[in-house]
């Protein structure tokens, strides 16, 4: 019995190891296809102009630092002002479309009243809207209002961000109980006090989660 009981465990740890060897196997496949991209456009970055009329070549060429500094010095482009423009606006929209996106969610999650559903549809429909529908309208309000030559059309969309509000709703869902909210009530804590000082610290991981892919969509 003890001899069976071996020989079912030895395969028991075959299959498992050679179920290991597959997976691992697929995902260092899938690894190197990703990270290709990026290898190709290192070579690319390090060829001539007459390398690349050239044709396809698979290994890095001599010339990726006279590339890099005749660009980076190229006063048509002008990488460094670009870099930290896109910085500027990548960083405050993403803090602003998680704040808020949290705070809209806190809203409906917390709160009872008699449209409340009505508002999560209408959140959720506003995602199947394409930008392009209202992009000529909101080029058209910036010079209403004077918002041209700003980061600030670049920024204020950015509130309104229904796929994080919908992450930060289903995550509170699942992890906010009502009776900490209730509790911070009843021991005279204000609303924004409550949200700002108990609540945000307890999405610390949602938060974070949400800020990278807002910070990585805007910079796009």
């Amino acid at each position: 019995m003890k001899h069976g009981n071996t020989s079912e465990s030895r395969r028991a740890r075959a299959m498992l190891t050679a179920t290991r060897a597959v997976v691992y196997a697929i995902l260092i496949f899938l690894s190197a296809l990703c990270l290709f991209s990026f290898y190709l456009l290192i070579v690319n970055a390090s060829r001539s102009n007459a390398d690349l009329q050239g044709g396809f070549r698979f290994l890095p060429q001599g010339n990726f630092l006279t590339n890099l500094r005749n660009s980076w010095n190229d006063a048509s482009i002008n990488i460094p002002r670009g870099m930290l423009n896109s910085f500027v606006v990548a960083l405050c929209t993403s803090v602003l479309t998680t704040y808020f996106s949290a705070l809209t969610a806190y809203g409906l999650h917390a709160y009872e009243f008699r449209l409340k559903r009505a508002a999560f549809t209408f959140i959720m429909a506003v995602m199947v809207i394409p930008k392009q529908v209202c992009a000529a309208g909101f080029v058209q309000l910036c010079y209403k209002f004077h918002l041209t030559n700003s980061y600030l059309p670049l920024i204020l969309p950015g509130i309104a961000a229904p796929i994080v509000f919908f992450y930060m709703k289903q995550y509170m869902e699942s992890t906010l109980p009502m009776e900490i909210i209730d509790a911070a009530r009843v021991d005279g804590s204000g609303e924004f006090y409550t949200f700002n000082r108990i609540i945000l610290p307890m999405l610390k991981p949602a938060l974070a989660v949400q800020m990278i892919f807002s910070f990585v969509e805007s910079w796009n």
